[in-house]
C-alpha cells in the first residue's frame, strides 16, 4: 500500500540520521517508527496498584463483640430477640 505522509522536518531529519546510522532504509525507519509507536498507543495503559491505609477503629465498650448478630441488629437499629 503506498500514502503519502507529511512529516515536519524535524522528524524528517530525525528519520534521516536513523537510517543514516543503522544502514536501513528511509522507509524501514519510518515503518519501525510507526510500528512502535502504535503499540505504545494500542497497548492498556497499565493500571497503578490500589492500597488501602489500615486504621485502626477501636472497640466500643457498650457492644458486646461475642454475639454478631446481635451486634448486626445493634448497628441497624432493629428490634432483634
Amino acid at each position: 500500500m503506498s500514502a503519502t505522509l507529511m512529516l515536519d522536518p524535524n522528524l524528517a531529519e530525525k528519520a534521516r540520521n536513523a537510517a543514516a546510522r543503522s544502514g536501513k532504509s528511509f522507509n524501514e525507519v519510518i515503518h519501525a517508527a510507526l510500528r512502535a509507536g502504535l503499540d505504545q498507543i494500542l497497548a492498556a495503559p497499565v493500571a497503578k496498584p490500589y492500597r488501602t491505609i489500615p486504621r485502626l477503629m477501636g472497640l466500643r465498650q457498650e457492644f458486646s463483640y461475642d454475639n454478631i448478630s446481635d451486634l448486626i441488629a445493634t448497628a441497624e437499629r432493629e428490634d432483634y430477640p
